[in-house]
């Protein structure tokens, strides 16, 4: 039976093995079959680089709706897509 997860994410402390994990899973989801969409850590500023820009909580906010907002129209679209990310946590919002 063929998996109904569309969305991905990968989450993990440094050295835990996201990189290799999210390789492993885009390459398990048969990207010659149909789009398999990834997204990196820096790509969806989640990167540790970005944790001190001003106003970055309220950007990470609006690119986490934006991209909701994305994968559901891609869905309608083309329901055999499948969405990638290696981290895309909003966590740190709350603190």
């Amino acid at each position: 039976m063929a998996s109904a997860t569309r969305v991905y994410i990968i989450e993990g402390v440094a050295g835990s093995g996201k990189d290799t994990l999210t390789a492993q899973l885009v390459g398990a989801l048969h990207p010659d079959v149909h789009p398999v969409l990834m997204w990196d850590e820096t790509a969806v500023l989640a990167s540790w680089h970005h944790y001190y820009l001003p106003g970055i909580d309220q950007l990470r906010l609006g690119l986490a709706e934006s991209l909701a907002v994305h994968i559901e129209a891609t869905l309608q679209r083309d329901p055999d897509t499948r969405f990638v990310f290696n981290r895309l946590h909003v966590s740190h919002a709350v603190w």
